[in-house]
């Protein structure tokens, strides 16, 4: 019964994870990149977490503010990923239309 419901589980998220715009999405990460607000973001909420998880909460809290931090710091190297992939792709084309325009 337990695998059963995990099949359906997995066939339903499965449904939604293509359904996503590769595109869109690396648009949104090169986009947080650029405008520097998700830096500022970054470093308050690393903060926040961090003091968060100094104060000592239960167990449940902890691991909670845990994962979050993790989730952001994941979060951060999409967005460095995408950046440096985008950076090499326009340095790449600038390349190719010089060497188009030499000759």
């Amino acid at each position: 019964m337990r695998n059963l419901l995990i099949s359906i589980l997995l066939k339903l998220i499965g449904d939604e994870a293509d359904a996503l715009d590769e595109k869109k999405l690396k648009d949104w990460l090169w986009m947080s990149y650029e405008d520097g607000g998700f830096s500022q973001y970054y470093t308050i909420r690393k903060r926040a977490l961090q003091n968060h998880l100094l104060l000592g909460q239960d167990q449940k809290e902890t691991w909670v503010a845990v994962g979050q931090y993790r989730e952001l710091k994941a979060l951060r190297a999409n967005i460095i990923k995408e950046s440096q992939a985008r950076i090499k792709r326009q340095k790449k084309a600038e390349e190719q239309r010089e060497e188009q325009a030499g000759k």
